[in-house]
């Protein structure tokens, strides 16, 4: 074939080039060559002919072995005739079908068993969803290449299947109706019954039964708690559905997600399920040796357990841990999965991993995660690369300043993992390889974490989009034994945390103790002089095993709306009220139109042309360069000669006033010297590149900086008395809590108080430093929803793309709320002007956009793009002092519920699927709807209105709502298209 192709397309190709160029050659050159591209010609013609002949004969050979199963399969799939892989392994099973019956032992709070079964012949002929498990590459538990999940099959026709799964005699067509619905039933069973041909309404077995004869115990297990119904495979894939009520029928329960779990190289395919009634076990025994495959023999009571899912309902709240019922409080209608795998500590910095994947298609669009560089919403149009998630500022794969551990979805599924993960690694339809490149060198494409300028210079924001490349269709969880500048599947990203670990985290087990059982230590026996001598000499044998973790929580809701509410619920609240004044008047901010050339002079003269233009006003925020050096409380005498002068002068036209710090000192400051002195600084044993001394590394300005040990109270207290002494002798008002991610932190970094994962800095620095302030703000966040502060979207550029700038403010905006951040401070209007200003129509859609939002602020003043400008935003001003009373309502209401401000338009219409793909559309509270114009010279947007009536909000016309307002609207460049609801 190869053959045949090179001639076909190169020989004729060479033919055609001679022959062109010798036409101006003699006449018998010029008739050689035509001969031979005829005879080429004819040639190939011949051989096409044979291969054609060839193909004939075997498809004659096949015919009779095909015809019997083709023709049935196209009754059954269409014209592909291709059954799912659930039916093809039907003939290797058992096939016993029985009705399934519920336990009569179901209780609330323990497991109730819905339906088990029972295949002795799993292991003689598996899935070919767990042969493909059998092929993961054994040198590396990263499994990129996990096999998929089925799709759900659901174009059966009624009359497909029969009892035992065959295909049904043809009947008349005068069969009664009676008969037509129990086929229709029957049909749907089977589909729910997707991972087993039979089920065996037996009862539950105990832990000792099964550990006894494993190969007895149930292949396919569904559990109840609430409305969630999940089944569980042996194979380690799960399903969850939703139930309308108690004993709805099967049939009618609803699909919210599918997923799987990793099984470690070296562990069999398909595991053995025990239970007792709180607990439910799925435990992946070692594969036996023998000529690499498994072994038919029954030696499971002799096999080490490698990894185990371990799942809880939600309502058995006495079989959960401490730690469980912290994170999943009032959490309801789910389970609780935990999955252990064992590591060595042979592999340092190896990628050995716990893994929970799921399908994201089959939960339909996905919101939640955290905010990205690139922000879609949906996340589905995003192919997020599997890499570590914890706060950045602007991260290597993508991961911005503020984070979140878990998703909703619009089938009403919501997975929350746990926050406290060991090295969480996540992935949403990671891009697959698609370049050698990629595919052959180690690292792959290598993403590097950049700091500053360089940001801005990047060629493509991240995530890169499901438009521009092909994901894999899942989203990964993952806990890995470390953080390592390895391939993540087509990229590896380098990472101020490579190679950092946590005493915490690195727990070693001793030889005797079983990682995936009691994990209580044993008492301790003398050990005698030679025992003692023969362990030291086979020390390097006897290597010491810890254990990865990956805890989700997965609910099942009736709708997308139940399903964040619920998670909301379960997060941690504010304890103070918050701060109103950003509500009331808008934020004016040094940072974009002086940047670190701020000084005393410059601010009074910002505020009085603020005052004599009558712009809405509240606070002045002092940014970058106030002081005389980085981490020195104390303002720069030059530059500011008469601090309190200014501050009164401030106050008196009518601003608060805060200044802007960050957790950093640098080197020959008093503040440095002192904090050496008391161990004030996060330490450091290696150099960070490009830096000569430990514990310093790089930021965004080119001063290097040591950071301030959050996790020691004494260090933690000096900062605070230092930010208290500037308000007591200046009267300033707060603070702006800029950086905090732990990106800036020393390589291989070392706290007081060691920390289980990296973002417990962030935490840190939101919810013991700024929660101290009232009037303050941060940008950084994870689970540090009970901070009760104003959390600003990072840096924005002054563009109108997705990729950071006026289309992002939505989605950004839109992503806090959900995420439980409902006090969100949106990043100064035109964008921070880091490579140019923003256009006078950007300066005015982007204020237009911003005037609905939670809170508003400017730096570059609107007045030096002209009058027009100026006049347009003095209308938006306006416009907003309308909204105040409503804002600030929802505000205090939202500081102790965190239920949103901003909502997205599913939360009105939350079964509506047209609402699920607007991405420039919210609404604010439940009866306004803003539809803002972010599209350079567009002067008609299409509009969506939730179910109900809806009147301008400055106007009179009246829409039906539930549809696209027809033709669209008018939105002219003084225009802001917003609508309230009448009815």
């Amino acid at each position: 074939l190869l053959s045949s192709l090179i001639k076909s397309l190169i020989f004729p190709t060479l033919s055609r080039v001679r022959h062109v160029n010798d036409t101006s050659r003699n006449t018998h050159k010029h008739h050689r060559n035509k001969v031979v591209k005829v005879e080429i010609v004819k040639g190939q013609q011949k051989k096409r002919k044979r291969e054609r002949e060839r193909t004939k004969r075997n498809n004659t050979k096949k015919g009779k072995m095909q015809q019997s199963f083709s023709s049935r399969g196209q009754r059954l799939f269409g014209k592909g005739g291709t059954p799912p892989s659930f039916l093809r392994r039907r003939r290797c099973m058992n096939l016993v079908s029985t009705k399934p019956q519920r336990n009569d032992k179901s209780k609330s709070g323990n497991i109730s068993v819905i339906a088990s079964s029972t295949n002795e012949n799993s292991k003689n002929c598996p899935s070919s969803f767990s042969e493909r498990r059998k092929n993961v590459n054994t040198t590396n538990a990263l499994a990129n290449d996990a096999p998929t999940v089925e799709d759900v099959t659901s174009n059966l026709n009624a009359a497909d299947l029969d009892k035992e799964g065959r295909t049904p005699k043809k009947t008349n067509n005068n069969n009664n109706k009676e008969k037509s619905d129990e086929l229709e039933r029957r049909r749907k069973q089977k589909l729910l019954q997707r991972y087993s041909s039979n089920y065996d309404a037996t009862t539950t077995t105990n832990n000792a039964s099964s550990s006894e004869n494993p190969t007895t115990s149930r292949r396919v297990v569904t559990l109840l708690d609430g409305n969630a119904r999940l089944r569980v495979c042996s194979d380690g894939r799960v399903s969850l559905f939703y139930a309308h009520f108690e004993d709805e029928e099967e049939t009618k329960w609803e699909l919210t997600s599918q997923s799987l779990v990793t099984v470690p190289p070296g562990a069999e395919s398909v595991g053995r399920i025990v239970s007792d009634e709180t607990t439910m076990k799925v435990e992946f025994l070692e594969r036996s040796k023998s000529d690499g495959f498994e072994s038919n023999v029954d030696s499971s009571t002799k096999k080490k357990v490698l990894s185990t899912l371990t799942i809880k309902p939600l309502s058995a709240k006495g079989s959960l841990t401490k730690d469980e019922r912290e994170w999943t409080d009032n959490l309801t209608s789910g389970f609780i999965l935990d999955y252990v795998v064992q590591t060595s500590e042979e592999n340092e910095y190896s990628v050995e991993m716990a893994e929970i994947v799921t399908d994201v298609e089959s939960s339909g669009k996905w919101f939640g995660g955290g905010h990205f560089v690139r922000q879609e919403w949906p996340l589905n149009g995003a192919c997020q690369e599997v890499g570590p998630h914890y706060p950045f500022d602007f991260g290597p794969h993508g991961i911005n300043t503020l984070v979140s551990n878990h998703w909703v979805t619009s089938t009403g599924f919501a997975i929350v993992a746990d926050p406290e993960t060991s090295f969480f690694h996540v992935g949403l339809n990671a891009p697959k390889e698609n370049t050698f490149f990629e595919a052959l060198t180690p690292n792959g494409s290598r993403r590097k974490f950049h700091t500053g300028v360089a940001n801005i210079l990047r060629p493509t924001a991240l995530p890169l989009t499901s438009q521009s490349r092909q994901g894999d269709g899942k989203l990964r969880l993952q806990s890995r034994s470390g953080y390592c500048d390895s391939k993540y599947g087509a990229f590896s990203q380098e990472h101020p945390l490579v190679g950092w670990k946590s005493e915490k985290t690195h727990v070693q087990l001793p030889e005797n103790i079983d990682p995936m059982g009691n994990l209580s230590l044993p008492t301790e026996e003398k050990e005698t002089p030679a025992a003692a001598k023969t362990k030291n000499n086979n020390n390097r044998k006897n290597v010491k095993t810890r254990t990865c973790s990956m805890r989700v929580a997965m609910l099942a809701k009736r709708n997308v709306r139940e399903a964040t509410e619920n998670v909301l619920e379960s997060m941690p609240k504010p304890t103070q009220a918050v701060d109103t004044a950003l509500v009331r008047g808008p934020k004016w901010s040094t940072w974009s139109r002086y940047k670190t050339a701020v000084d005393q002079e410059k601010v009074l003269k910002f505020a009085s042309e603020i005052l004599e233009l009558k712009y809405e006003r509240s606070i002045m925020e002092i940014d970058d360069r106030w002081s005389s050096a980085y981490g020195e409380l104390e303002f720069d005498s030059v530059k500011f000669p008469d601090v309190k002068a200014m501050v009164d002068d401030l106050h008196l036209k009518g601003f608060k006033v805060t200044l802007w710090v960050t957790p950093f000192v640098t080197e020959g400051t008093r503040a440095y010297k002192e904090g050496v002195k008391n161990g004030y600084f996060v330490k450091s044993k290696v150099l960070t590149p490009g830096h000569s001394k430990a514990g310093f590394f790089s930021w965004w300005q080119p001063t290097p900086v040591v950071a301030i040990d959050l996790t020691n109270k004494d260090a933690r207290e000096w900062f605070l008395n230092g930010l208290k002494s500037l308000q007591t002798r200046y009267g300033i008002d707060g603070f702006k809590f800029d950086a905090g991610e732990p990106c800036f932190l020393p390589k291989e970094f070392e706290t007081k108080v060691p920390m289980k994962h990296p973002s417990e800095y962030t935490k840190l620095w939101s919810t013991e430093i700024a929660k101290t302030f009232e009037l303050c703000e941060v940008r950084s966040g994870h689970h540090s929803t009970n901070s009760g502060v104003w959390t600003r979207i990072g840096d924005t550029f002054s563009s109108w793309t997705t990729s950071n700038g006026l289309r992002s403010l939505i989605p950004h905006l839109l992503t806090s709320s959900i995420v439980g951040y409902p006090l969100c401070l949106p990043d100064m209007i035109g964008g921070n002007a880091y490579a140019g200003g923003p256009s006078k129509e950007l300066f005015v859609r982007w204020a237009q956009a911003n005037c609905f939002m939670p809170a508003m602020q400017f730096s570059i003043p609107p007045w030096e793009f002209g009058k027009d400008v100026s006049e347009a935003t003095n209308k938006i001003l306006k416009t907003r002092l309308k909204l105040i009373d409503l804002i600030e309502d929802l505000s205090i209401k939202s500081s102790k519920t965190l239920q949103p401000i901003c909502k997205p338009l599913w939360w009105l219409a939350p079964e509506d699927s047209n609402t699920f793909d607007i991405n420039d559309q919210f609404c604010l509270g439940d009866d306004i709807v803003v539809a803002p114009v972010v599209y350079d010279k567009q002067r008609r947007r299409e509009v969506y209105l939730p179910k109900g009536e809806w009147k301008e909000f400055d106007g009179e016309k009246i829409f039906s709502g539930g549809q696209w307002i027809e033709d669209g609207y008018e939105a002219g460049i003084y225009d802001i298209p917003a609508f309230v609801r009448v009815i």
